[in-house]
């Protein structure tokens, strides 16, 4: 037994060097309700798909442009050559891009990607209109695509065309339609499934975010809702955080000073609750010590097994 012993304890050592401890503050947040509820970790923000102020970001693009390059001289395929393309758009060759798409749509028309290739491209050159066609397109053959969100890529384009290049317009018109009321709560008013739509949204933002910098009316408006949706779905301290980066790209209406306020309100009280230094295991180790315990018991049981077959042979 003594050796069984020391074979459990080097197994729990070894683990424990295999599954690190780790210490972390708990913290709250405050829901939509004036509920507190306790935290370990950050709520999902929206996030650029690449940070181009990056350097690292930048040369990573710059890898991949040149991989699909090589990659589309080998094989002369029409899948590679719009991968091609797409890392074109990217790195900003936005023209050279366009030439790509056309030209894989005049010999391979009704592909879903080069629709939305070439919807992502003409706008990025100013083209919204044409975007606005192409992403339509491009719904119409796959309106699965990017969890069901090119929705609110087509209704992007469609205030664009009508804004005709006016920031002003996006002050008195809802792009999305979603509908949060005027109060310093957002009410859902929309009959769309609020997560869902906050995937969704946070798809569209990712790419949207790639390209576009601070000010824009549009990722402004887009990101009020963001910050609507998470305050409703999770929690008013992320929500603030979307409010900032609202700002940041000139959200500035009065509803947005208003939420922020009573949202500011709201996680005071749970900031104000004392905060638990937690010196715990991560849940790896509570894991650990689970399979550490089976096997213990394990080894005990075939231990006495073995120990009565030998006591009856003696």
């Amino acid at each position: 037994m003594r050796f069984i012993n020391k074979l459990i304890i080097a197994f729990l050592l070894l683990n424990i060097g295999i599954y690190p401890v780790h210490a972390c503050v708990q913290s709250y947040r405050s829901l939509l309700n004036g509920m507190i509820v306790h935290d370990f970790g950050e709520t999902e923000t929206p996030q650029a798909k690449f940070d181009k102020n990056s350097h690292d970001s930048r040369l990573l693009l710059k890898q991949k442009l040149e991989k699909a390059k090589h990659i589309y001289q080998k094989s002369h395929a029409i899948k590679d050559y719009s991968d091609y393309g797409v890392m074109l758009i990217y790195t900003g060759q936005y023209t050279k891009a366009q030439n790509i798409f056309k030209e894989i749509e005049a010999k391979k028309p009704g592909l879903y990607a080069t629709a939305a290739n070439l919807g992502t491209v003409n706008e990025l050159l100013g083209q919204d209109q044409q975007a606005y066609k192409w992403i339509k397109r491009a719904i119409e053959i796959n309106p699965k695509s990017h969890h069901s969100s090119e929705w609110i890529h087509l209704k992007i384009l469609d205030a664009k065309v009508h804004a005709h290049g006016n920031p002003d317009y996006y002050r008195t018109h809802d792009i999305l339609g979603l509908n949060f009321g005027t109060d310093k709560i957002p009410v859902k008013h929309t009959t769309r499934d609020l997560h869902k739509t906050k995937e969704q949204l946070y798809d569209q933002l990712a790419e949207r975010l790639t390209f576009i910098k601070p000010k824009d009316p549009v990722v402004a408006q887009l990101l009020f809702d963001a910050g609507n949706i998470t305050a409703i779905t999770d929690d008013v301290k992320t929500a603030l955080v979307v409010y900032d980066e609202a700002r940041r790209f000139g959200y500035s209406r009065p509803i947005i000073d208003k939420r922020e306020k009573y949202f500011q309100q709201l996680q005071k009280k749970a900031d104000d609750k004392p905060q638990k230094d937690i010196n715990l295991l991560t849940i790896e180790f509570f894991i650990l010590i689970a399979v550490v315990l089976f096997i213990i018991v394990a080894l005990g049981v075939l231990g006495y097994w073995l120990f009565s077959k030998w006591k009856k042979r003696n």
